[in-house]
């Protein structure tokens, strides 16, 4: 405390002045065919078989290919052979690759379902027989006996079985005369909003009536509207407890992984293979996406989108051509996943995977149904693994196997067949505007070699499709395998040098091969003799090194085989242990390609995977040397006088120096009390702007391990700081003979009101050493809450105790801060006690970068708490908020929290925000180790000397930023920016929210393509986000969309931010991309948990599986 009044008890500036205040603030060979010129037609070549792919290769496919031509070798006859041949004898195209008719079994029919046997009248039989309904589905046999009795009832039934056809809706609107009621899709009609209107309705219809509800799942919420609108309702269940609706056995499951920028053109291929041209749904989250993934398949296959932004009119018709067959593929949004009428649908592609994990059984149940074979495939990428995994033990589903992208064989071999299928629905009319042409080309030429070209051209496909990876699915690239006896290829490095010595004996001297993705292939079982790995190099690479490998006697004295495989192992074990990107074994797809010396390229010019220089693969991947590579550049020299740790500071208060004051250095040159490039004082007229540091700020809820859980006393937090301090030189922070925090190398950990613990981070240069600040701090705490019996929850907001339940701890300045919230909010107690937060420290350069950065944080804080949103409980239940923490800073203090729109007013400056900071009530007084209570009087009656009780009294330097640190905006401005509101969370997202910031703010064009991306948001729209994020996070509305487009929106200048900066740290983004993409937060998941697994208990948080370090140690 000493230190910091020290160098603050300058007294500030003559009454009125500003200028110090402020100052203080800135601080490929084709071949051509004979000619069809000569025809009169166009000439128009056709395309060889590529040979990117080497002759081996070429001939592989050439097999492919002669037994697709193979089956439809039938003899070409002339056009008038056609014009005699008998229409009733004729074959179709298509079945030239069908089974013959008289091979289909008919479908058995249980003669119990038969309508003439359900006590139908014969009107009523006739009738549904005419549409061609001759036999009822299960669930409606079941259901019709209690409905025809009068009874109310619960229906469950799988999708697709016949809920919606086991009941007739009502001819009129006049619900007075209301006798039945009947709730389709009841779970997801309440689950989307429409609990309210139900209950409207369903009020104004008479109380004496039948009501009905159908559903393929009854969540436990749905007792609510049982009760309250069913009597004695009879329960008919054809799926079982737990069940969950799993899907009809009619419908093959697969998944396939897939990179992320890959996706789309796989999907192509997916569909062409499994939906076999056939009906294909393929569901996206959102409804841009689902327009921007059918303009792309569109150029492929006859494809529609279809969402809620359409107008009905738009949608009947893309409906009506989808049933039609007008078009084979729908990109729809989850709008299509229930209650329409899409029947025979062969493929449903989730291109994304849902929200939630039942949405995954409604959107698969648009195939198979009725009885009928369908096909259901996932897409997912590495980094939604676990939550594919997760969708699978949820739903019950089984059998679901992993399979690889589609090769370009079968790709063609499925467009073939798909060209008969089109030929049948060619019209005779049609067909006699082409004879002359068809006539004509085949008189010109060999009759095969013209039918090839058209049914090529046909089928979309001009030219052989590029060949894939198998590891990353990227087009011009093959995947070979090098395999060998136990321990002879064990790590990547030993490919490498394989592979350099394979590409010098094809070509000495010649250009190295670069190697793509390494994945080493261990041995499957104890018995299994042989590993490997398998590895992508350019296609146009691989038949050499094949060659070389055949001809190498090296190779096969080591017992070394090269092979290019058809498929490998399944990377994931989908239902296996979750295998999180961050669990250390594997990281998310991404892996900078640059950077000298890599480790995995047998050509360290131009660096691969894992390389070197800063721009490497993960550190915990299997094909990564090196983490973070490279050095972390320009760091300032050490020197400026200063405070050493922060002594006690916090969000509260700001006693003990500022940690972004200078210090003196420490042997790695790194400021020792979290140095910057400002002055060390905050008063120092001397400015000097820029720098590029990270400052990270994280606080943990704990609790104590032993049932009810409740939160730690001082005792407890003071025994834990104790085994800290024994364990890696940190010093006590003391307040008396009260233990009140630590400090070490430039870090501190300090406690707030309710005990929750704060790490206050370093500054530190890039995100590499951000992750190991916060991997390391939370081991160390790992080991001392093993000693002394606490947890720490990831979490913003405490889900169980009250404010009256939480232990006080002993910083005199609470005290003042508890008396005072009251008087000015309802929610000052949660803030203090109750929450917790994770914050980042960013540098500016400039007043004016300064002015753009806040504005840009201002606007985009509430974007990012969406994506942070974790805590959906308060006093032991659901709070109707996805953030409580959020929304808890509407009603603290409205004269020190908030969005302060002034901030986008022209002429923003230092200045200004010191003008606004002077109107700010004080909490205390702090004078000669002693607090004070001033009655919430503005700062700026003490700047003028007229504090009350203190008459002609003046603040020091210390007042000031002691002052700064009680003002709660969503941005706050120091002598850098701190950029808050994030719920507390797990390791990996406490890395995240830097990531995000630096990656928007820290390279100039991502800044200033993030300020372009707010320039034209309205104060208005600002003030609806501050109001529905918390409540709604990802899906909250704005504009024609969601913030979960904003926030792919933001991410991805994020992502390109840190690109810019080549030091490889985008991977930390990864964790929210996965949030962004799926728009499921945290608080989605915890509260499908609690209406489901948990049994509406909060309880299970209490686990080690929700610690803050799960996943860690």
């Amino acid at each position: 405390m000493a230190s910091v009044l020290a160098r603050g008890s300058r007294r500030l500036v003559s009454s009125g002045t500003l200028g110090a205040l402020s100052r203080s603030l800135r601080t490929v060979t084709t071949r051509r065919p004979t000619s069809l010129a000569s025809s009169g037609l166009p000439s128009t070549p056709l395309r060889a078989q590529s040979q990117l792919f080497g002759q081996d290769q070429n001939a592989r496919i050439s097999t492919h290919l002669s037994a697709v031509q193979a089956a439809v070798a039938e003899p070409v006859g002339t056009a008038e052979d056609d014009d005699s041949s008998s229409d009733a004898t004729r074959q179709t195209f298509s079945s030239l690759f069908s089974v013959d008719v008289e091979d289909v079994e008919e479908a058995v029919v249980d003669e119990s379902l038969l309508l003439v046997n359900c006590g139908l009248s014969d009107v009523t039989v006739k009738a549904l027989e005419a549409r061609g309904i001759r036999s009822m589905f299960p669930v409606q046999k079941r259901v019709f006996e209690p409905a025809m009795a009068g009874q109310d009832l619960i229906a469950r039934a799988r999708t697709g079985s016949g809920k919606t056809l086991a009941f007739a809706l009502p001819g009129a609107l006049d619900l007075t005369q209301v006798r039945f009621a009947i709730l389709d899709e009841a779970d997801q009609m309440l689950a989307i909003g429409f609990a309210e209107d139900t209950e409207r309705i369903l009020g104004y219809a008479p109380r004496e009536r039948q009501t009905m509800l159908f559903s393929a799942t009854t969540p436990a919420w749905i007792k609510k509207l049982v009760a309250s609108h069913l009597r004695a309702p009879v329960n008919i269940d054809l799926i079982g407890q737990g069940a969950s609706g799993k899907l009809a056995e009619s419908i093959t499951a697969h998944a396939i992984q897939v990179a992320p920028e890959v996706r789309r053109s796989v999907l192509v291929d997916v569909l062409t293979v499994y939906g076999a041209g056939g009906k294909s749904i393929v569901f996206t989250q959102t409804k841009r996406e689902a327009d921007e993934v059918a303009a792309g398949v569109s150029s492929h296959l006859p494809c529609s989108a279809l969402h809620g932004d359409m107008s009905q009119a738009e949608r009947e018709k893309v409906l009506r051509a989808f049933r039609r067959g007008g078009i084979s593929v729908l990109v729809a949004t989850d709008v299509a996943a229930r209650g329409l009428d899409i029947p025979d649908v062969d493929l449903v592609v989730h291109y994304e995977l849902p929200q939630d994990a039942e949405s995954f059984l409604h959107r698969s149940g648009r195939t198979g149904r009725a009885g009928k074979d369908g096909v259901a495939i996932a897409m997912f990428t590495r980094r939604e693994a676990g939550w594919m995994k997760r969708i699978l033990r949820e739903t019950g589903t089984a059998g679901v196997t992993l399979i690889t992208a589609p090769t370009a064989v079968q790709v063609m071999e499925a467009a073939a067949r798909q060209v008969m299928t089109r030929l049948d629905g060619v019209e005779e009319e049609v067909r006699a505007f082409f004879r002359p042409v068809a006539r004509r080309i085949l008189a010109s030429r060999e009759p095969a070699e013209a039918l090839e070209a058209a049914l090529a051209a046909l089928s979309g496909i001009k030219e052989v499709p590029e060949p894939r990876s198998l590891l990353t699915q990227e087009e011009g690239l093959v995947t070979l395998r090098l395999s060998g006896r136990r321990g002879r290829i064990s790590r990547p490095a030993q490919v490498s040098a394989v592979v350099g010595g394979l590409a010098d004996a094809a070509a000495p001297g010649g250009a190295r091969v670069a190697l793509g993705r390494i994945r080493m292939l261990p041995a499957l079982s104890a018995e299994e003799r042989e590993e490997g790995a398998a590895f992508d190099v350019p296609a146009a690479a691989a038949p050499a090194l094949l060659a070389a490998a055949e001809a190498s006697t090296d190779l096969a004295g080591q017992g070394l085989t090269l092979d290019m495989p058809d498929t490998l192992p399944p990377e994931e074990d989908l239902y296996g242990r979750d295998s999180s990107p961050y669990a250390g074994s594997r990281g998310p797809p991404r892996g900078g390609r640059s950077g000298g010396n890599a480790r995995y390229s047998s050509d360290n010019r131009r660096g691969g995977y894992g390389g070197g220089g800063g721009s490497g693969g993960y550190s915990n991947d299997r094909r990564s040397s090196s983490g973070s590579g490279g050095g972390y550049g320009r760091r300032p020299a050490s020197g400026g006088s200063g405070s050493g740790y922060r002594s006690g500071g916090d969000r509260w208060s700001g006693n003990g120096g500022n940690k972004w004051e200078g210090g003196g250095g420490d042997r790695n040159r790194r400021p020792s009390s979290g140095g910057a490039r400002r002055s060390s004082s905050s008063w120092g007229d001397a400015q000097k702007f820029g720098g590029d540091w990270i400052g990270t700020e994280h606080e943990k809820l704990g609790y104590s391990k032993a049932p009810p859980h409740a939160r730690p006393t001082h005792d407890q937090i003071s025994d834990l700081l104790t085994h800290i301090h024994s364990s890696n030189g940190w010093e006590y922070i003391m307040e008396g003979k009260a233990k009140i925090g630590l400090a070490h190398d430039g870090q501190t950990v300090t406690l707030e009101p309710g005990g929750q613990t704060e790490l206050s981070g370093a500054p530190l240069p890039d995100l590499h050493a951000v992750a190991r600040e916060t991997r390391e701090h939370l081991l160390e705490v790992r080991k001392a809450c093993d000693a002394v019996g606490i947890d720490y929850m990831n979490i913003g907001f405490d889900p169980k105790w009250d404010f009256e339940d939480v232990p006080r701890m002993p910083k005199t300045r609470y005290r003042y801060m508890r008396e005072y919230m009251p008087k000015v909010g309802t929610l000052g107690h949660d803030m203090m006690f109750r929450s917790c937060t994770i914050q980042v420290n960013l540098d500016f350069e400039s007043e004016e970068d300064m002015v753009q950065k806040f504005r840009i944080g201002l606007a985009l804080q509430n974007v990012a708490g969406a994506l942070f949103a974790n805590s959906p409980f308060r006093n032991g239940a659901p709070s109707g908020y996805k953030s409580w923490r959020l929304h808890v800073w509407t009603d603290v203090d409205p004269h020190r929290c908030g969005r302060l729109p002034f901030v986008f007013d022209p002429g923003f400056s230092f200045a200004a925000y010191a003008e606004w900071a002077l109107d700010v009530p004080m909490y205390f007084l702090y004078r000669d180790g002693q607090y004070t209570d001033v009655g919430g009087q503005p700062f700026r009656a003490f700047f003028e000397g007229r504090l009350e009780g203190h008459p002609g009294l003046f603040p020091t330097a210390a007042d000031w930023d002691l002052h700064l640190t009680t003002v709660f905006p969503d941005v706050r401005l120091k002598q850098f920016l701190e950029m808050r509101g994030a719920d507390g969370g797990s390791w990996e997202f406490i890395t995240a929210l830097p990531a995000l910031w630096v990656g928007l703010l820290y390279d100039a064009g991502a800044q200033a393509q993030a300020a372009a991306l707010v320039a034209d948001w309205t104060p208005a729209e600002l003030e609806a986000l501050q109001a529905d994020v918390p409540r709604l996070a990802l899906q909250a509305p704005f504009r024609d969309g969601t913030v979960q487009d904003v926030a792919l929106r933001m991410l991805n200048i994020a992502r390109r931010g840190l690109e810019a900066r080549g030091l490889g740290e985008e991977r930390y983004l990864d964790v929210l991309d996965a949030v962004a993409e799926s728009g499921v937060t945290r608080a989605d998941r915890l509260l499908q948990l609690y209406d489901s697994e948990w049994s509406r208990s909060i309880e299970p948080l209490y686990t080690p599986e929700h610690r803050v370090d799960n996943g860690l140690c």
